[in-house]
């Protein structure tokens, strides 16, 4: 019994500092755990960055060139030209949306906000070129928009051209 008793008192013993040990280390790794949190949140949202920020806009097409007519299952080329208003607007693609057989298509194109941007002349800036595949996939003809700007009242403007599916 006695030895029982010796036993069951040093059981208790270890068993009560490894669970002091185990609530320490517990309290250490949430210490350590709020802790990197901080820095990486201090590090993350620094607000002296040297990148300059950017937003996207859609720029209109000034012209394009399509085929007079698409035969069903086939894929054609149609060329896009647009013009960058200043030299901080960049190419990112164009902007194709699609409602059943009507395609509307603009310029996406990013500018970095940033001083010492120059305005560019409309009249003697070169059209820039891009070019999308088109996969002819309905029977029925396709209703083009091509994104051309806004009027005064802020309303999107756009050409449309229709283009037939043969056989």
């Amino acid at each position: 019994f006695r030895d029982f008793l010796f036993y069951d008192a040093t059981f208790l013993a270890k068993q009560h500092l490894t669970n002091k040990s185990l609530n320490c280390f517990l309290e250490m790794k949430k210490i350590i755990f709020v802790l990197l949190t901080f820095v990486f949140v201090l590090n993350s949202c620094s607000v002296d960055d040297n990148e300059p920020n950017i937003h996207y806009v859609v720029l209109p097409v000034s012209s394009y060139n399509t085929p007079d007519s698409f035969v069903f299952g086939k894929t054609y080329p149609i060329d896009l030209y647009y013009k960058r208003p200043t030299t901080c607007h960049f190419y990112e693609g164009i902007y194709f949306d699609r409602v059943e057989n009507t395609r509307i298509i603009g310029i996406q194109c990013g500018v970095r906000e940033i001083s010492g941007c120059q305005t560019l002349d409309p009249e003697t800036t070169d059209s820039i070129k891009v070019s999308m595949d088109f996969k002819v996939i309905y029977n029925e003809p396709y209703t083009f928009k091509f994104y051309k700007g806004t009027n005064e009242q802020g309303e999107d403007i756009f050409e449309e051209k229709i283009i037939p599916v043969v056989n």
